[in-house]
């Protein structure tokens, strides 16, 4: 199997895994495992490339647009789940020491003596 049937093949299965898993850790983990196996698949692709070969091209360019907005919403789901945790320990905080922070409550303090 050459590497373009090789590289579709496992573009098309990591889409599927992609859809189904929910776990964003995982989900990290294998995007991380395919970029690396797919850098390495596409330095492995020399032309000429045969009609069944481009067409599999032309899919996987199509599929790599799918990709990008799957990882920009993964993007922007997990920098929301860090603003919200950034957001709880801030209010925990204030919580357990209220005093701690100085509050300005309109106070006109004079500098002159």
């Amino acid at each position: 199997m050459g590497s373009t049937a090789t590289l579709f093949k496992e573009t098309k299965s990591f889409m599927e895994m992609l859809e189904g898993e929910k776990d964003s850790d995982l989900q990290i983990q294998e995007i991380e495992e395919f970029i690396d196996m797919r850098e390495e698949l596409i330095y492995d692709i020399k032309p000429p490339l045969s009609q069944n070969e481009q067409q599999q091209m032309k899919q996987l360019l199509e599929w790599n647009s799918d990709l990008l907005i799957q990882f920009t919403s993964l993007k922007k789901s997990i920098m929301k789940d860090i603003g919200q945790a950034k957001l709880k320990r801030v209010t925990r905080n204030r919580y357990i020491t209220p005093y701690a922070q100085s509050q300005i409550d309109g106070r006109y303090y004079d500098k002159r003596k």
